[in-house]
């Protein structure tokens, strides 16, 4: 009997977006009797050298043909749904090209197509019913420098993992998992436990963009996070007495070779239903680890078996492997994409060196091609990943405008707040301006579109002069700067080209309502706003085009207060203000950052 089909708002929304004729891989997850098809990945003749991973319990689960009916026929198709083994019955969806209104879906069953109705389901519904599992570990790797030593050493982990001698420790709980015995599997908590208990015990919702100190605010798209340890179980010596005795023997190989040595890292995810027994987590977190050494030997195996020597025969010379990075995880949820990426690039890696891969990933998961998505700062951000020396990272995030029929526009994406005093700086009367230019310097970092550090003060200073800008005397003085300004250093240092607004007076800004609209909606990018002998950042506009009333939301880099969000947002750091909040005789320029166009 086919599953009950459900498909998520944001893949119907992808089918949509494809221009092509061509067909993409499903994958969704089996729960409770229903398929939910999540992503898609399209059949593309170029294969990424970037190991990648949908969560575990993600998998293959049918095939979807933009355009004219697919043949199942077809080589390519019939082996895609011959790899389907999470149901019976592969997923079958054709779709007209660019109107995914007009999809016709089937079930294969009996090797016949049957036409089934589905369920959409939107993000924020698929987040209440299901919990990301987030297992981290470490494993070491000794072996030799050679793709076939690499090998089996992966290997011989694998049956360890696979053999049962691993066992997994929920922090937040206290659980121990030892294995999928519901009587002696468990400790803890009872064998009939489900996932939505545990995590209820545990609290730990996270939400992308997010500061650390709001890490429990619920939201409609809140991810929940479990944290997951593994351990390896003690082995104990068995009774030898009536075992056949036998002489060790030591093979003695005398070679020069390559040592390989590093802690590889595991961090994997796993996508769970609510009502998914724990102690069935066991078999998930062992395929989990078994996801998660494979990207770990794909990366190594990608960064040995190059195809650029001059002599196949060199590849097995060990003084020409070049020096072997660690293979390092990253998460990324593309915005609109409704489902994690699991990377894993090589340490250290420079940008420049990934392009081409990126640009494959964009086209395979149906991405733009004009902003970055998988650049390693484009990572998700877990709770733990919010330090930056205690400063807030989008701390707007729970303040709600009350515009009557407005629409809002925000800032798109992460940025760190900066303000007087911070750092044990004391910019307090000058500086604002330059808190301001730090705000929009961390927003380019986030967003992948730089990998310059945050600048101080001082640098900023050094880069006015060194274009001209400002005289020697600048360095290490308390001058203030402005928009323009804040451009040139945009433009210098990042290559970020800006837009200039004046405006003659405070009463006009009200009548920036749409332009700024629509800057957030294409750029959202913060904007720098300097008036008089005071600078802000705004993050975001409620404006009614009917009534023209409107609100600025304006994060404040004159406060002077600690870096607690509830204060920030209690205190005016950050809050919605009205037009009254601008002078009404100072004459304002505004800064509004312009994207590049890459990836």
């Amino acid at each position: 009997m086919a599953p009950q089909l459900k498909i998520s708002q944001n893949l119907i929304d992808k089918l949509g977006q494809v221009k092509s004729e061509s067909a993409a891989c499903l994958y969704g997850i089996m729960y409770d009797g229903n398929l939910l098809v999540v992503g898609l990945k399209l059949i593309h003749d170029e294969i990424p050298k970037v190991p990648i991973s949908y969560p575990t319990e993600i998998d293959l689960c049918g095939v979807v043909g933009f355009g004219s009916e697919k043949d199942l026929n077809d080589t390519v198709i019939a082996k895609i749904l011959k790899e389907v083994d999470i149901t019976d019955n592969p997923l079958i969806i054709n779709c007209p090209i660019g109107d995914s209104s007009g999809i016709n879906v089937y079930f294969r069953v009996h090797d016949r197509l049957e036409n089934t109705t589905y369920e959409i389901v939107s993000e924020s519904d698929i987040w209440k019913q299901f919990v990301h599992l987030r297992l981290k570990t470490r494993l070491l790797l000794v072996c030799d420098c050679t793709a076939e030593s690499i090998k089996n050493s992966c290997s011989a982990l694998h049956k360890k993992f696979v053999s049962g001698q691993v066992s997994f420790h929920f922090p937040k709980g206290n659980v121990h998992l030892m294995g999928a015995d519901p009587e002696t599997g468990l400790s803890g908590i009872t064998g009939q436990a489900t996932v939505g208990e545990l995590t209820s015990d545990s609290t730990i919702k996270q939400v992308e963009g997010s500061s650390s100190r709001t890490k429990n605010k619920k939201t409609s798209n809140t991810i929940e996070i479990l944290d997951v340890d593994m351990f390896w179980k003690p082995t104990f010596e068995t009774a030898l007495d009536d075992a056949t005795k036998h002489a060790p023997i030591i093979n003695h190989n005398k070679k020069k070779f390559k040592c390989l040595q590093m802690h590889l890292k595991i961090d994997m995810l796993s996508l769970v239903y609510r009502q998914t027994k724990v102690v069935n987590l066991y078999n998930i977190l062992i395929e989990s680890l078994c996801r998660s050494l494979k990207l770990n030997e794909q990366s190594l195996l990608n960064q040995i078996t190059r195809d650029d020597y001059d002599d196949p025969e060199d590849r097995f010379n060990n003084d020409l492997i070049p020096s072997i990075k660690l293979p390092t995880p990253y998460h990324f949820i593309p915005k609109d994409c409704g489902h994690f990426i699991t990377i894993f690039y090589p340490k250290d890696m420079p940008e420049s060196l990934l392009e081409n891969e990126r640009k494959i990933l964009h086209i395979l998961f149906v991405l733009p091609l004009n902003r970055p998505m998988f650049r390693q700062s484009n990572a998700f951000m877990f709770n733990e990943d919010y330090t930056f020396s205690g400063k807030l990272i989008n701390p707007h995030d729970g303040i709600h405008s009350q515009v009557k029929g407005g629409e809002t526009s925000l800032v798109q994406g992460k940025y760190v707040y900066y303000h007087y005093m911070q750092d044990n700086f004391n910019d307090d009367g000058w500086g604002c301006a330059y808190r301001s230019l730090q705000t929009l310097c961390s927003w380019f970092w986030f967003q992948g579109y730089s990998t310059k550090p945050v600048p101080t003060h001082k640098e900023i200073q050094e880069l006015l002069v060194a274009i001209g800008d400002k005289p020697s005397s600048f360095i290490n003085s308390r001058q203030w700067i402005g928009s323009t300004e804040v451009s040139f250093y945009l433009d210098t240092a990042l290559g970020i080209q800006s837009r200039i607004i004046n405006v003659n007076s405070g009463t006009e800004i009200a009548s920036l309502g749409p332009q700024l609209s629509q800057h957030f909606k294409v750029h959202g990018t913060p904007i720098m706003i300097g008036g008089g002998v005071l600078a802000h950042t705004i993050i975001g506009v409620d404006f009614n085009k009917y009534t023209d009333e409107i609100k600025f939301l304006i994060l404040d880099p004159h406060f002077k207060g600690s870096d607690d969000v509830h204060q920030v947002q209690n205190k005016g750091g950050c809050a919605w203000k009205g037009v009254d909040f601008w002078k009404k005789g100072a004459y304002y320029n505004l800064c509004l950052p312009q994207l590049p166009n890459f990836i």
